[in-house]
């Protein structure tokens, strides 16, 4: 068997502090005064500490974040369920932000990932339901009672407003915030499907094995299943409530209904529009309504007395790979920057050259679609060892000093993708296959040029840009202008913008089954450029 051997500096599962935290241990400032922060240095703020952990079941684990005060005591948790598809990725550093700032308020934070998404266990077409999800936030909820809180609030965005509510039904939390709810799942791929139309020109949504959404493809069944739920018939009961709105947004009887015997407070989803009805890249972090939210609860909990919290989780965890092959999967914290990321290996060691999935865009490391994902346990399964990671900045690793959070295309980025070679290989580093697409497929051909890996898979590359930490501000921003090319062949490539075309094509086999094709890609680079052929 083939252990993980980490390189000097690299912890499994060791708490990743916020990029402010960073700073302020270095200047060896005082966070006291910091928004969110207690300025009574024995209750609350003065530390904070974010856990990626699995929970529930042991054959169906959920994959989450547990943010606890660094103090060690609590006065409540918050439970953040996520929205589903292109929303779930979109708000993914809202939420993050928001989990960051109740733990520094003293309050513990679990955000995860529902069955069958994100880092969980299982399969949207297999082990994914509407019932299954609601369960998953009473999972949830139940996590952070066995870290030691006694009071919990449930937050939702979108479906995972509805989600929540359904939930919230049932186990009366503390406390709930319903986040530009929808009180229906057919209201929600109804104007999903509006969205993509809207967006991609794409007025198809609706396909033979289930629908297509933006970043999403629903299965048939649970596209079924997501049409029934509703609010209708459901009661929160006494509990209080945060009802965030968009001002145009027509009242809802079923959501009105559900609200009616609660102590129901209602502010403005201020920015919404610029936030999540659009791609992540574009979207803008909604400052004023996750202020609202972050004091609210610190409101609603400020008068119980803080309990003792404690940190539980499995730090890795078993799962099925395809064929029945056992799949081990660990969370990993590396390099100088504490960049995060999930190694998946097969059980019982891993042969051949490990891959590399670099985040792209401003996706987390699930990648789109929840590709990644899918790829590093197919490929674990098949023997390979697979690191799926977030660039600095971008989803679960904090921004490098210097770099600024949610940025495509840092001109350090490269460095990232280094490290994670490093940390799968770590004899050498040289051993391994760079997989990326769009932004991640231009940071992989920097490595490459450094490491001359074994493959490089690429899709959707863009090299005709300068990074914005290369361009002389005084300048005008001219996307057109290309970095300098190491040689004539990439110059030439570049000037015709070859590798994109190449990529655009629909099925990239049709690259290595042109022998004069693949070797001029080959020859320009001086290595192996294999587009996927080695690939299970």
């Amino acid at each position: 068997m083939t252990d993980l051997r980490l390189p000097h500096g690299t912890r499994v599962g060791t708490p990743v502090h916020g990029e402010e935290e960073r700073e302020a241990r270095a200047s060896g400032g005082d966070r006291s005064g910091r928004p969110g922060a207690s300025k009574d240095p024995s209750l609350k703020g003065l530390t904070m500490s974010a856990d990626p952990i699995w929970f529930g079941h042991e054959d169906r684990p959920l994959a989450g974040w547990l943010h606890l005060p660094g103090y060690g005591r609590a006065t409540g948790g918050v439970v953040l369920c996520p929205s589903l598809g292109l929303e779930a990725l979109t708000a993914y550093a809202a939420y993050r932000r928001i989990a960051r700032a109740l733990a520094e308020a003293g309050l513990a934070v679990l955000r995860f990932d529902y069955r069958g998404t994100g880092d969980s266990a299982g399969t949207l077409g297999e082990d994914a339901s509407a019932e299954g999800w609601i369960e998953d936030v009473g999972l949830a909820r139940a996590h952070l009672a066995a870290c030691g809180v006694t009071r919990v609030a449930l937050v939702g965005l979108r479906l995972g407003a509805t989600i929540a509510a359904a939930s919230a039904a049932r186990c009366r939390p503390d406390a709930l915030v319903l986040w530009d709810p929808v009180a229906k799942g057919r209201t929600f791929l109804r104007e999903q499907q509006a969205l993509k139309a809207f967006s991609l020109g794409e007025t198809r949504a609706s396909v033979e094995d289930g629908i297509d959404l933006p970043a999403l493809h629903v299965p048939t069944r649970l596209a079924k299943e997501l049409k029934t739920l509703s609010l209708r018939g459901r009661c929160l009961g006494a509990s209080p409530c945060l009802l965030l709105e968009r001002p145009a947004r027509q009242e809802d009887a079923v959501l009105e209904a559900y609200l009616e015997r609660s102590c129901v407070e209602r502010a403005e989803a201020v920015g919404q529009e610029s936030f999540i009805d659009i791609e992540p890249g574009s979207s803008v972090l909604p400052e004023q309504t996750m202020d609202t939210i972050a004091a609210w609860l610190s409101r609603r909990f400020a008068t119980g007395a803080p309990a003792p919290v404690r940190r539980r989780g499995r730090k890795t965890v078993r799962l099925v790979g395809a064929g029945g092959a056992e799949v081990v999967e660990r969370a990993v914290v590396f390099g100088d920057h504490d960049a995060f990321g999930i190694v998946s290996e097969p059980a019982g060691g891993s042969e051949g050259p490990a891959i590399v999935l670099s985040s792209l865009g401003a996706l987390p490391h699930v990648g789109p679609g929840r590709l990644w994902v899918d790829l590093a346990r197919s490929w674990a399964a098949a023997g390979r060892r697979v690191l799926r990671f977030d660039v600095g900045g971008i989803g679960d690793s904090p921004a490098p000093p210097g770099r600024t959070e949610r940025v495509a295309y840092p001109v350090d980025g490269v460095a990232d993708v280094l490290e994670a070679a490093a940390l799968v290989s770590p004899a050498d580093p040289s051993d391994v296959v760079l997989v990326g697409i769009c932004s991640g497929a231009y940071h992989s051909v920097e490595a490459a040029r450094v490491l001359a890996p074994a493959g490089l898979v690429i899709v959707n590359p863009i090299f005709n840009l300068i990074p914005a930490g290369l361009r002389d501000p005084a300048a005008p921003v001219d996307e057109g202008d290309p970095l300098p090319p190491p040689n004539r062949v990439i110059a030439w490539m570049r000037h015709n913008n070859l590798v994109v075309r190449i990529a655009k094509v629909p099925r990239l086999d049709a690259i290595r089954r042109n022998p004069p094709l693949a070797a001029f890609l080959d020859d320009s680079y001086g290595r192996q450029l294999s587009f996927g052929s080695w690939l299970p």
